[in-house]
């Protein structure tokens, strides 16, 4: 009965040795789907010949010799650019915009001409400004019109939607 008792007692120690694990311990998982990995989108690919038509709303300021200035909202006109992405991050292009400010029986209008720069400061936040030809248009019905030209700068903030999409959508 001796040799009985040490077989078995060889037996279950050695089982409970090949059973045991080697290295540091493994944490208990909590019960239930094990956790998902987090996704990270690819950076989008921005190269290549830029195209831009915009609608939209502007905000113009004017001012006059004697230091006077105004600043008003208004209809932004159908804006263009055309140019080119340097890196996925910038674009360089060349940009006319405008805005047209009407109340009661007369209209300004100013409008932009020039080189502009466009940094994407995130996947979808741009940033963007250019300085150039400006030109402004003061309409009064009835007494007629007077047209300045002279130094504009023009600077724009923006939200992409659709960052990875070939056409995107932009506010």
């Amino acid at each position: 009965m001796n040799k009985l008792v040490v077989c078995s007692t060889l037996v279950l120690a050695t089982g409970a040795a090949v059973a045991q694990p080697t290295g540091a311990p493994v944490p208990a998982q909590p019960p239930g789907p094990a956790p998902a990995m987090p996704y990270y989108a690819p950076p989008p690919v921005r190269d290549g010949l830029t195209f831009e038509a915009n609608l939209g709303f502007g905000i113009f300021r004017v001012s006059n010799d004697s230091g006077d200035s105004d600043s008003e909202n208004g209809l932004g006109g159908l804006n263009l650019g055309v140019g080119t992405f340097v890196n996925p991050n910038m674009a360089i292009s060349l940009r006319a915009a405008g805005v047209t400010y009407s109340e009661g029986d007369g209209s300004i209008t100013q409008a932009f001409f020039g080189p502009s720069v466009q940094y994407f400061v995130s996947p979808n936040a741009f940033v963007g400004g250019g300085v150039g030809l400006g030109v402004a248009r003061l309409v009064i019905d009835g007494l007629g019109s007077d047209t300045e030209t002279g130094f504009a700068v023009d600077l724009r903030a923006g939200y992409t939607f659709n960052p990875g999409a070939k056409h995107s959508f932009n506010a």
